[in-house]
């Protein structure tokens, strides 16, 4: 990454604790996201939409499937990581939930092809459960 990509990276991870918050919040237990930075190489664009168009979008995935003891107790019990990782071609783009891992692959840099929405992050994980 250059300086100008550090520096978008640089400014998410100070945002990322309130992310992090948020989503341990709805989940009732500590949990962070887990990005690799080195799939955002050269990329500003989709580091800068990292907030909102991931972090934002999967915690109100988690809050909808949170929204009352038996859905963050079934979180809990399954739920150990999440990961994220960028792409340039959208047509990569994939969201699982193996293993006790929700694995993110996204194009953030193309808003309209590349991301997942929140209702799609909450039926991936109901899905999974």
């Amino acid at each position: 990454m250059g300086l100008k990509e550090n520096r978008a990276a640089q400014k998410v991870q100070d945002q990322q604790a309130s992310f992090d918050k948020k989503l341990s919040d709805y989940i009732g237990k500590e949990y962070s996201f887990t990005v690799n930075w080195d799939s955002f190489m050269e990329n500003e664009k989709a580091i800068s939409m990292l907030p909102g168009g991931l972090f934002a979008r999967v915690s109100k995935g988690f809050s909808k499937v949170c929204k009352d003891d038996l859905g963050k107790e079934a979180v809990h019990e399954s739920l150990k990581a999440i990961t994220v990782e960028h792409v340039e071609d959208p047509s990569q783009k994939s969201l699982t939930f193996e293993d006790g891992t929700l694995s993110i692959v996204v194009a953030l840099h193309n808003t309209s092809k590349g991301i997942f929405t929140d209702t799609e992050y909450a039926k991936a994980i109901n899905d999974a459960l």
